[in-house]
């Protein structure tokens, strides 16, 4: 078994540059340690695992492999997993403690097609299974259009509903992206994503810079601020991707999450991914 995985891996990694492929696989990890509020303790790990299968097949010599799908404004059928697992731990003032663990999962599964003259049409259902039971239900409609080759505007439409043991409730949710990849083909490009959303009262700004070094290699800064009515966050992220081949990419993610609601809160995660594509 070890010498299969061996040289099934091996197989991969030194298999020739292909410039199209119709599959991307992704797993990645994430964790934090929160300790900073007196007396509380969260010790959280993430586990995402996502397939996306273009219809036709993505070419990667446009520029960025990471941008392959985009910029092939091709269609593309997706699903991911986001399994999470937080324990959590607090100290009181008798010196007793005490530990609890919570458990929740995100599927979401979607379509993006693409017309030959640019315009997309798509939407996708995300759930969200947490251990007490209770489930919350996105469902989303999205249109838009390639303003250019590598310019997307996209706007998405929906309905988040929530059923849990003590209450129901069901929201509007609207959202605003815009994608654009400069110098494709050059060296060095780079990549700008912005995006708003609202969800009944609450409101969530998202701007992402990625330069691109050579097609293989980028550096992402992203900047995240979440407004509520009784609380507020501010991320700030930096994301590194190098592809060893047209084939297979590592990840590696720092993210900076600062919260003030009824106390301050700050989080330090660290993320690692690995992207294969067939």
């Amino acid at each position: 078994m070890k010498k299969l995985f061996l040289s099934t891996s091996l197989a991969v990694l030194a298999a020739p540059v292909l410039a199209q492929h119709n599959v991307e696989l992704e797993v990645g990890y994430s964790t934090y340690d929160d300790s900073e509020v007196s007396g509380f303790s969260d010790d959280a790990r993430t586990i995402d695992t996502s397939i996306r299968v273009f219809i036709p097949r993505v070419e990667t010599d446009k520029g960025p492999i990471a941008e392959a799908g985009f910029l092939s404004q091709a269609s593309q059928v997706y699903f991911s997993n986001n399994v999470n697992s937080i324990k959590s731990s607090s100290d009181s003032t008798l010196g007793q403690s005490s530990s609890d663990n919570y458990h929740y999962r995100i599927t979401t599964l979607g379509v993006h097609g693409v017309t030959n003259n640019g315009w997309v049409i798509g939407g996708e259902v995300s759930v969200l299974y947490s251990a007490n039971e209770s489930s919350s239900t996105v469902g989303q409609l999205k249109g838009g259009y390639y303003l250019l080759d590598t310019a997307l505007l996209t706007a998405t439409v929906g309905r988040l509903e929530v059923d849990d043991d003590s209450y129901e409730e069901s929201v509007n949710v609207f959202s605003v992206n815009y994608h654009q990849v400069f110098n494709a083909t050059e060296s060095l490009s780079f990549a700008l994503e912005a995006k708003a959303l609202k969800v009944d009262d609450l409101r969530q700004y998202k701007v992402e810079g990625t330069a691109y070094f050579t097609p293989s290699m980028g550096l992402t800064l992203g900047l995240l601020s979440e407004h509520g009515s009784f609380d507020s966050e501010t991320d700030v992220s930096l994301k590194y991707h190098y592809f060893l081949n047209d084939r297979v990419g590592l990840k590696v993610s720092y993210t900076r999450s600062e919260s003030e609601a009824v106390w301050s809160e700050n989080v330090d995660v660290l993320g690692l991914g690995i992207q294969v594509n067939l």
